[in-house]
């Protein structure tokens, strides 16, 4: 009897050639294969590769407050090279050429944000608008400019305003063009503060000469100034004689800026001339305008109210030359109030263009512009928009749709913030670090309002309260008030561990169901190509029926020898630095689906991902009854 040898069954090969950034939003079994349900601490190295971010180190000094309690860093602003922490309650800064830093105190305990306007730097905490010159700083209000309220005024009233009150200032001018007899000048106001009143005659020269306070006398409650003597005719034919410089205490005018935690910079034709401020909890829908080019200087009709139903604007975004302000509702909604910049009759106004509906920006400290969009962050993900947006009703642009869920259940979400790194937009929130990728875009059919998606990646176990930018060095202050900066020798393995402690990275691949879902799969090899490095390996480990086992280890053969790096613990005498692939057997049979895992927990070792693949077979039924 002769007996037939049974064909084996076909080998199949799963391979991925090109990685992309983790989806949070599909199911495992549903992930796209260039992307991974689970990939913590990995981002994009070269386009298509992904590697292990870079670990961080904490800088020698803590802040402190002044009793030397931890100071939270609420902050990090830059002015002509110097560098200003607001950590806690206080401000620290080192001027050029002086050893020992400079401190401010009396800051409010929240986040701050700062723009450079008139060759100052203007920062905002909720509690005073502080002006920074180089080397000092100082309160707007101390510094504030005095408008010239009324000019061509007569002894007994009228006369032409000139310039608006200065919220900022509780000083005011007013011209008169003195008739030569009148001694008796009424001022606008009544009820004037106790503050000196200056009086100024003009000189045959034109140049304003201050009088002696014995040349008159000042009534504050009548609000008037008594000249001992009548000023004689102006020198100057058809120039104002007098100036009088008064007071009155108001201060629900000062609180409404002081009290301001947003702010951005923008003008007449989308110039970053003028300070816009909003968040005053006291007036959540109101938001005040600068001088152009004069930060000290808010005038008190320059102002708009884009509340309604006590809506409350959250932040700004710059978008070609129109200003969109985000305004959110105590029920969670909001929108977008759309204003241009432009010149009537002399004076600057910012009209409304549009309002668009949509999701509300939710947290302040999340508005960033990753190139030319400005990201925020709504209840629903990161959220953009575009100059063409702009000019329709709605917009729609989701730009996180593969990490949306996780966003979503992030508690407290209001505290996030933003930063962009290079090519990322950066998201830190509740220690992790959310990044979307500019660089990486693709369209999402689930979305279909939205353009396209970044590709987008996560980290864990990092406590950025803030992050910024410095010399192309990502940077963080912490809770704890430490600053820390990220390593970028990306071939030093000294810049993989979180201040000496290991990274954990790996990549996960889908849920792999094969040609056939109902087929039993044997996987029996595994490749993997990975970056070459000094010090780096690699861990496969597989999940069948919910539970983990190591499959695969490798090291050795990704090496190169490099005397600046020398390990004895796992050296290698290879030169080559190219990519180095390795492949293993392994044994994972009858399971109807599988996913593996491809981890790095090492400390200071470099974990670059090129290439995977997985050859197995399928054969028999798997869950058969």
């Amino acid at each position: 009897m002769a007996f037939k040898r049974l064909a084996a069954p076909a080998r199949q090969i799963f391979q991925i050639d090109r990685f992309r950034g983790v989806d949070l939003n599909n199911a495992p079994s549903n992930v796209d294969p260039g992307r991974s349900p689970d990939a913590p601490n990995m981002v994009r190295g070269e386009t298509g590769k992904v590697r292990k971010r870079p670990g961080y180190y904490t800088e020698a000094v803590r802040c402190t407050e002044a009793d030397g309690s931890p100071a939270r860093i609420n902050g990090v602003h830059f002015r002509n090279g110097i560098r200003i922490v607001h950590a806690g309650t206080r401000l620290h800064w080192t001027v050029p050429g002086e050893s020992a830093p400079r401190v401010w105190a009396g800051m409010a305990d929240t986040r701050s944000r700062s723009r450079t306007l008139g060759g100052r730097l203007c920062l905002l905490d909720g509690k005073r608008l502080l002006l920074f010159d180089g080397e000092t700083f100082t309160p707007a209000e101390e510094a504030a400019y005095i408008p010239t309220l009324m000019i061509s005024r007569a002894p007994s009233g009228g006369g032409t305003v000139l310039e608006p009150l200065n919220l900022l200032s509780r000083r005011w001018r007013e011209q008169f063009l003195s008739n030569g007899s009148d001694r008796v000048y009424h001022l606008t106001a009544k009820d004037l503060a106790a503050d000196a009143v200056t009086v100024e005659t003009l000189d045959a020269g034109g140049a304003w000469v201050t009088l002696d306070p014995s040349q008159y006398s000042a009534d504050p409650a009548a609000g008037t100034v008594t000249f001992n003597t009548a000023p004689g005719p102006s020198p100057v034919s058809g120039h104002d004689n007098v100036r009088i410089t008064a007071a009155k205490d108001r201060p629900d005018s000062l609180a409404k800026i002081s009290g301001c935690t947003v702010m951005e910079a923008y003008g007449v034709g989308g110039a970053p001339d003028r300070l816009f401020l909003s968040g005053n909890p006291a007036f959540p829908g109101m938001d005040f305008y600068s001088q152009m080019g004069d930060p000290t200087y808010f005038g008190d009709t320059w102002f708009s109210n884009l509340g309604q139903d006590s809506a409350e604007i959250t932040g700004y975004s710059v978008v070609g030359s129109l200003l969109a302000a985000h305004l959110r509702t105590g029920a969670g909604t909001g929108g977008i109030i759309v204003r241009g910049g432009t010149m009537l009759e002399g004076q600057a106004a910012f009209p409304v263009v549009n309002t668009l509906s949509g999701e509300a920006a939710i947290a302040p400290g999340a508005f960033a512009t990753l190139g030319k969009e400005p990201f925020f962050l709504t209840r629903r993900g990161v959220y953009s928009i575009t100059a063409e947006e702009l000019t329709g009703e709605r917009y729609s642009q989701q730009r996180s749709f593969y990490i949306a869920p996780a966003l979503q259940r992030e508690p407290e979400p209001e505290n996030a913030f933003a930063a962009v790194w290079n090519d990322f937009y950066l998201l830190a929130l509740n220690r992790r670090v959310y990044l979307l990728d500019g660089l990486q875009k693709t369209y999402q059919t689930a979305e279909p309002y939205s353009s396209h998606q970044c590709e987008c990646y996560f980290w864990t176990d990092i406590d950025a309260r803030v992050m910024w930018q410095e010399d192309g060095q990502l940077c963080f202050g912490t809770g704890g008030g430490d600053i820390c900066r990220f390593h970028t020798d990306a071939d030093n393995p000294q810049s993989y561990s979180d201040d000496g402690r290991p990274i954990a990275a790996h990549w996960d691949t889908p849920d792999l169901s094969g040609q056939f879902f109902f087929r039993n799969k044997t996987f029996r090899r595994v490749s993997v190509s990975l970056q070459s490095a000094p010090v780096t390996s690699v861990s496969v480990h597989v999940q069948r029926k919910g539970l983990w086992q190591s499959v695969l280890r490798g090291g050795g053969k990704f090496r190169f020898l490099d005397l600046g790096y020398f390990d004895w613990s796992g050296v290698s005498f290879s030169s080559d630095r190219t990519p180095k692939s390795v492949t293993g057997r392994i044994r994972v049979r009858k399971t109807g689906k599988a996913r593996f895992r491809f981890a790095n927990e090492a400390p200071r070792e470099m974990f670059g991902l090129y290439s995977l693949a997985l050859e197995y077979s399928e054969s028999g039924i798997h869950g058969k009854y």
